[in-house]
């Protein structure tokens, strides 16, 4: 089986905070299980020599094959409509195709309004073609109608349990609509590292307790909140310091530089109780420095999806503090597995961090918990679901009519 996975605009942020994305794992798991793997991704001219050297490193030592399109330019002028972009990628689809004659399309977005560009693509090409939506926001997704936009698709993939609801009731076929979750290498997190460089690093004694944030330093992923609430942890614990691992140009996107003074005007209150790490994706080392993870994100009308850094702070065993959005919350379950919070409640956040690290007995029992819960998040076990949804879809049936 030869099958062509593109990702558009997902792809090398995903690898170049992560290092394992869930994306990648699949792909790397069905390789070894008879399938051919291609991967096309959309990069940008300014990006494009870094992830073409990295694509060549992994196709020798995965065998995956990699390809990339430049949708910043078309026959060297600059693109910016979305739609021009879209040209650009599907004219390399389309050439990729006819060099290698794939036996599915397997799409990977966040946008609804490409499940129909993906039916419609995979019958030009004559091949089944399946949408896997990662993330949307349900405040944009029920205004899509979706039943006529998912006729050509074989199924159409949701990564929470949400995101298939709200996909059947924006009228897509229940039978086209298909679970088949995220997932990470547990296994990758189990090995735990030495953190002791690090703790040299970061200038941090023993006996402090850590609590770890991974991600950019942007509103919508609740970094501000987490910095509150902060200096309200540390008047009861000012043994605790909050690690902030992002990335970026200079760990900062270079867009968005006002975040940068936010953020040191709030740690600059209390500097000692504050770490920032720029540049190091070395995510398992991050997660063995950790006493306990956040994830903060703020979503005004709630996401459907989860960001893969929860399931990997989970399959590190760590006890999770989390934001109470959709998507999230079917992976955290409250005062069982982890701590939930309302959205943007600094001081709500504040008491779960608190709670936390003054009870050892529950400290212990979210870490115990966490563990057996991830498994059904193990690569593995989600590739098992990839391989027989790809079986089935070979032998659909498309459409005739667009």
């Amino acid at each position: 089986m030869r099958v062509l996975i593109t990702v558009e605009g997902m792809w090398p942020p995903a690898v170049q905070m992560t290092g394992i994305s869930a994306v990648y794992g699949m792909q790397k798991q069905l390789a070894g299980q008879g399938v051919e793997i291609h991967v096309l991704t959309a990069i940008r001219s300014w990006t494009a020599p870094k992830w073409k050297e990295w694509f060549a490193q992994e196709k020798g030592r995965t065998g995956i094959h990699f390809h990339a399109v430049d949708v910043s330019r078309w026959n060297g002028v600059p693109l910016l409509p979305f739609a021009l972009s879209k040209a650009a990628f599907l004219r390399r689809t389309r050439r990729l195709h006819q060099r290698y004659r794939f036996d599915l399309l397997h799409e990977y977005s966040s946008a609804p309004l490409l499940i129909r560009l993906t039916g419609l693509h995979g019958r030009r090409l004559d091949i089944p073609a399946l949408h896997t939506l990662c993330t949307y926001n349900t405040g944009w997704l029920g205004n899509w109608r979706l039943a006529g936009k998912a006729r050509n698709v074989a199924c159409v993939i949701g990564v929470t349990r949400h995101m298939c609801n709200m996909l059947r009731a924006c009228g897509v076929p229940g039978e086209k609509v298909v679970h088949v979750p995220l997932g990470v290498d547990v296994s990758h997190f189990r090995n735990i590292p030495d953190p002791t460089p690090l703790y040299d690093q970061l200038n941090i004694v023993p006996g402090q307790r850590v609590v770890l944030f991974l991600g950019p330093v942007e509103e919508r992923k609740g970094v501000f909140s987490l910095a509150e609430a902060m200096l309200r942890v540390n008047e009861h614990h000012p043994e605790a310091v909050c690690v902030i691992a992002t990335y970026g140009k200079n760990g900062i996107d270079p867009h968005h530089r006002q975040n940068r003074t936010r953020l040191q005007s709030i740690t600059a209150q209390c500097p000692t109780a504050f770490r920032l790490v720029e540049g190091l994706h070395d995510v398992p080392l991050l997660m063995a420095l950790a006493d306990l993870f956040v994830l903060p994100q703020m979503t005004p009308h709630g996401t459907l999806g989860y960001p893969l850094t929860l399931l990997e702070a989970m399959a590190a065993g760590k006890a999770v503090i989390a934001s109470d959005t959709a998507g999230v919350n079917e992976l955290v379950t409250n005062g069982e597995n982890g701590l939930l919070f309302q959205s943007g409640d600094s001081n709500e956040l504040a008491e779960c961090i608190i709670k936390l690290l003054s009870s050892d007995e529950l400290h212990s029992r979210l870490k115990e918990n966490v563990r057996n819960d991830v498994t059904d998040y193990d690569i593995i076990t989600v590739v098992r679901k990839l391989v027989s949804l790809y079986q089935e879809s070979l032998g659909y049936e498309r459409s005739v009519t667009c």
